[in-house]
């Protein structure tokens, strides 16, 4: 056999070896992120949310509510409706439950989003800020 065919017949011998599939690290070998991973996880946290269309809480349960936004900031019962009032670092969301006609269950059936200060405030980015404090935008 001459020299070439000899290393062809090599690095096709080797093309078909396989590699053994990769495992997970065992917690002794795993590794603190390096300070790329620390710095992406910052820059993360840090944008703002994304802006979410308030309307999306029209007739809503309140039990659906609930699980979107969390347990609100301040609840008023004033029968039949209750006043639901969640508070954000700039603005504030008051959602106005009424019992549906249908099975009596209390549902959104209006809202207002507010500043806390002077500023003005978008619904939107009010409602996608309250969003992202429970981890649901």
């Amino acid at each position: 056999m001459t020299r070439i065919a000899a290393a062809a017949l090599a690095l096709i011998v080797a093309a078909c070896q396989t590699t053994p599939p990769a495992t997970a690290p065992t917690s002794s070998e795993r590794q603190a992120p390096g300070p790329a991973a620390s710095e992406e996880a910052s820059r993360r946290e840090t944008r703002p949310p994304a802006p979410r269309p308030p309307g999306e809480l029209l007739r809503m349960v309140a039990e659906e509510a609930e699980r979107r936004l969390g347990p609100a900031d301040f609840r008023r019962h004033d029968p039949p409706a209750q006043l639901w009032q969640y508070r954000g670092d700039s603005c504030v969301l008051d959602l106005f439950l009424y019992p549906r006609a249908d099975d009596g269950r209390l549902a959104v059936d209006h809202f207002e989003t507010r500043p806390r200060g002077g500023d003005a405030v978008d619904p939107a980015a009010c409602y996608g800020a309250l969003l992202a404090r429970t981890g649901t935008g």
